[in-house]
């Protein structure tokens, strides 16, 4: 869930993992990842958590944790100060942690995005596939929310391509989003109706499925 918006730039080296943050009076596991543009966030509640700390799994080591984590539903966790230890069954994977503070993204997790649209995932999911088939450098995908649904315009060059989506909505706003994010985020997510919470063109996006948040920076144009 949390995967798609891990940093890749070096130079950020706090923020090249996913940051575990456990949670004792939640008693919940909090699953956070930023690549400075969108951020994920994943809950896992009913835990068995009795203090708070952070860790930050490095992003080259997810991909083996999430291979033996597939033969079992029941993990053991063992933590040093620089070493993380999962075991799964009979298989153990032991890997260093990311040395550094990951920031405080729950922080910029909009509170006041006040205007819930209902919005069909796939219907829009397919929509931004059509009209970036052949998006390069521009991602700037322009979202008109009106009395006749939403209407998705992408220009790239000489290259234009609009599609509406029926949804019911008393909203009229015009906002913009990078649609390669929004694509990679939408594939990550199940539901069918998924809740765009929004305020204006200047607030970050807040998209919500269950347990998990994402929030996704606003272009300006």
């Amino acid at each position: 869930k949390c995967l798609k918006t891990i940093c890749k730039d070096p130079t950020r080296f706090s923020l090249n993992g996913l940051c575990v943050k456990f949670d004792s009076e939640s008693k919940s596991l909090k699953f956070i990842s930023t690549d400075g543009v969108a951020m994920s966030f994943f809950e896992v509640e009913n835990q068995d958590i009795d203090s708070d700390f952070n860790i930050i799994i490095p992003n080259n080591s997810i991909s083996s944790i999430l291979k033996i984590l597939k033969n079992d539903d029941i993990i053991n966790i063992s933590l040093s100060d620089k070493k993380l230890k999962i075991s799964c069954g009979d298989i153990s994977l032991v890997t260093k942690l990311v040395d550094g503070e990951f920031p405080n993204v729950e922080a910029v997790i909009p509170k006041d995005n006040n205007q819930i649209i209902k919005i069909n995932r796939l219907k829009l999911l397919s929509s931004l596939d059509r009209i970036m088939v052949s998006a390069k450098d521009n991602s700037l995908v322009k979202f008109n929310f009106n009395d006749n649904g939403l209407s998705l315009d992408y220009t790239s060059g000489n290259f234009s391509a609009n599609e509406v989506i029926d949804l019911d909505s008393s909203n009229n706003i015009e906002l913009g989003y990078n649609g390669k994010i929004l694509i990679d985020i939408l594939q990550l997510l199940d539901s069918v109706e998924i809740d765009f919470a929004v305020k204006d063109k200047n607030t970050p996006l807040l998209i919500r499925e269950g347990n998990s948040q994402y929030v996704v920076s606003p272009i300006r144009f």
